[in-house]
């Protein structure tokens, strides 16, 4: 819970270089009361993760810049 007694909002973050995936993906998670993060590439998807601390990610495998599979490791 935060400071005000309610319950902090779980985060996404999307990671796929296809937008319309990322829209789908974002609204079906928003529409269930996440706070959803989108990148469109692996690299952006990396600092992404490294900044927000998702409670989950969604990634895509091949993307550009960096490959979803090197984002996992």
């Amino acid at each position: 819970m935060d400071e005000g007694g309610q319950a902090e909002r779980k985060r996404v973050c999307i990671v796929d270089d296809d937008p319309d995936v990322l829209m789908m993906y974002r609204m079906r998670f928003e529409q269930e009361g996440y706070d959803v993060s989108v990148a469109m590439d692996g690299e952006t998807g990396l600092a992404l993760i490294r900044s927000i601390h998702p409670d989950i990610v969604i990634l895509d495998i091949h993307m550009p810049k960096i490959d979803g599979v090197s984002v996992l490791h």
